[in-house]
């Protein structure tokens, strides 16, 4: 289980830092407004199980690393896939 807890904050670290560097743009026009309950929400809603596994990555790991990075990185996703 811990090895599965740093994966994921690894796969969310590169992705934060590839979306920033290609896609910064887009990060600008996400929902900055929304609460985590929302984000989850609607993320909920992708069919794309990487999207889902993101998102719910990024509100953990937010619960012990508060960085605003986290939610941008989840309202981006949410941006790109229209939920």
């Amino acid at each position: 289980m811990l090895a599965l807890h740093w994966f994921w904050q690894s796969y969310t670290a590169a992705f934060a830092t590839a979306c920033h560097v290609f896609n910064h743009k887009s990060s600008q026009t996400s929902a900055p407004h929304l609460s985590w309950l929302e984000t989850l929400s609607r993320g909920s809603l992708s069919h794309n199980d990487h999207t889902i596994k993101l998102i719910y990555s990024c509100s953990e790991i937010y619960k012990r690393y508060p960085f605003a990075e986290l939610k941008q990185i989840a309202h981006q996703r949410i941006a790109q896939e229209g939920l």
